[in-house]
């Protein structure tokens, strides 16, 4: 599986800044390339190896409901500590990631909040 669709998912959709980077057939483990997202980095995967629903590895990414996502810093690719972040902590669905993401990578993320985060931080760049 070396490409991925996105079937109809918008254009803004932060799914579609997703492409596919290295696919290890044995395992059907796929990784996607990261993206930057203002002043950070993410890394969003979704294959039989990550924390995603389903747990498959899909050609088309709209059909994930939960998604896995490492959120870095853009200017040393470190882990973010988003819990003491004051950008997160306004984010209007900030109590959604504490109670539903407890530490990083976020396993199961929904992809709605995902899509959320992302336009809401592209936003603020």
């Amino acid at each position: 599986m070396k490409e991925v669709t996105y079937g109809t998912l918008p254009k803004d959709h932060v799914l579609r800044q997703c492409e596919h980077f290295e696919y290890e057939p044995i395992t059907k483990q796929r990784w996607l390339k990261g993206f930057k997202v203002g002043n950070y980095y993410f890394s969003v995967q979704a294959s039989s190896g990550h924390y995603c629903t389903p747990k498959e590895t899909l050609k088309d990414l709209s059909m994930y409901q939960r998604i896995e996502v490492f959120i870095m810093k853009n200017s040393d690719r470190s882990a973010l500590n988003w819990k003491k972040s004051s950008v997160f902590r306004k984010f209007p669905r900030y109590q959604e990631l504490i109670d539903g993401c407890y530490s990083q990578p976020f396993g199961w993320m929904p992809v709605a909040l995902l899509n959320d985060l992302y336009h809401y931080l592209k936003s603020r760049s």
